[in-house]
């Protein structure tokens, strides 16, 4: 899996796309059908990263490399091209992400274990991700979507595999969280 976002006028994929993973980002423009185009590189081979944009900014973290899973964070301007730049640190390392035109949400995952955090960024500033609070269960393999209010993400493995269906939502200028099974 490669981390995607975009603008209105281009489509970016950064990392790998299976466990061998890459260090290339790439580019679409919706305008024109065709290839990919190389964009740049990224500070590390990787895949299974995610990513989102703010029109302007594209961040996304490297997901795994190798057997671990990674805490660094990445943007890329996307209008121009070039390698990533470093934007900052995760608080605990996961792999699952939505985000909207200000704020991007990263949401359980898996380093030794499955862990239950969620951290937040806002796009325009690098740093480091804040801590936004915890879900009820540890896990991976959730999906995520936001608009500019609410986010939502579903679905989620946990030790014993997928299990249950979990449906959380949560309001972007509150650090709040509801979970449903």
């Amino acid at each position: 899996l490669n981390a995607g976002f975009s603008s209105d006028t281009r489509a970016i994929t950064a990392g790998g796309a299976d466990s061998n993973g890459r260090d290339i980002i790439e580019y679409f423009t919706f305008a024109s059908a065709g290839n990919a185009t190389d964009f740049g590189d990224q500070s590390a081979v990787s895949y299974g990263g995610a990513g989102f944009s703010n029109n302007v900014r594209g961040v996304f973290n490297l997901g795994f490399q190798g057997s671990s899973v990674s805490n660094i964070i990445e943007y890329v301007t996307i209008a121009s091209t070039g390698n990533s730049i470093d934007f900052g640190d995760l608080a605990s390392a996961t792999t699952y992400m939505a985000g909207n035109n200000t704020r991007g949400i990263f949401f359980g995952g898996s380093a030794s274990d499955y862990v239950n955090t969620i951290d937040y960024i806002t796009i325009a500033s690098v740093g480091n991700a804040t801590d936004f609070g915890d879900t009820t269960a540890a896990g991976d393999g959730s999906s995520g979507v936001e608009n500019s209010t609410k986010g939502v993400f579903g679905g989620r493995r946990g030790s014993g595999g997928y299990q249950k269906i979990y449906l959380s939502y949560y309001y972007l200028h509150l650090l709040y969280i509801v979970e449903q099974q």
